[in-house]
């Protein structure tokens, strides 16, 4: 359990002793998930955080369109539940079902304030996570900004990007991708191939790369 904790933003650079020491001076619960069980949905959530031990669980948004939109997968060590404390929101942004058997430490606001008190640099990971989330949020926001369909593909991709050389990281199928930035699946390739003929990206054994030119431009129609 401890080793997981350790690879949790929320006990980024705290030594495992110390881990060990806040996490016996306060009261959580340890809850498993069987495979396609639901961990928290739209409706039915509870003020507290979670933190993933063992498993595997899916992220999923109910895309007013009726799709269903897979926005993310988190593994052990990810945080889970951060809208669902300090608000008085009577709903979940999303869904989280578990894709295998997982186990996941829950932490009430309450005793997560004891934490904080504990240990100010379990405060201070936890602010960096939720400006980070903040960050992300805005860039998800702006992707959409763009009306023409390969300037928000190409937007998307500079998001992801980790350096010209280096292929984008898209952690999901082609298919959940077009479901994320509201496009249909043909509409993503033609885009794809559109971005590819305008020296964008480069396609290499199924993987994308950002040229000079989309790193440094705003927009291909620009």
């Amino acid at each position: 359990m401890f080793n997981s904790l350790k690879k949790c933003y929320l006990f980024r650079n705290i030594p495992l002793k110390d881990i060990r020491k806040i996490m016996n001076a306060v009261n959580y619960l340890t809850k498993e998930y069987n495979k396609n069980e639901t961990v928290f949905s739209e409706v039915k959530f509870a003020s507290q955080l979670g933190i993933i031990i063992t498993g595997e669980i899916t992220v999923i948004k109910n895309h007013y369109s009726g799709k269903l939109i897979k926005l993310n997968t988190l593994k052990p060590g990810y945080l889970l539940g951060i809208s669902a404390i300090f608000n008085d929101k009577m709903n979940y942004p999303s869904e989280l079902i578990a894709q295998k058997l997982s186990k996941i430490i829950f932490i009430k606001q309450d005793e997560l304030m004891k934490i904080f008190a504990i240990n100010s640099k379990v405060l201070e990971n936890y602010l960096g996570y939720v400006s980070n989330r903040i960050n992300f949020l805005n860039n998800k926001i702006e992707v959409f900004t763009y009306n023409n369909i390969e300037d928000r593909v190409l937007h998307f991709l500079r998001l992801r990007c980790t350096g010209i050389n280096s292929p984008v990281e898209i952690k999901m199928t082609k298919t959940d991708l077009a479901n994320y930035l509201a496009i249909s699946r043909s509409s993503l390739y033609r885009a794809l191939e559109k971005l590819q003929q305008s020296n964008c990206i480069e396609l290499i054994n199924g993987n994308i790369y950002l040229a000079d030119k989309a790193m440094t431009s705003k927009g291909i129609t620009n």
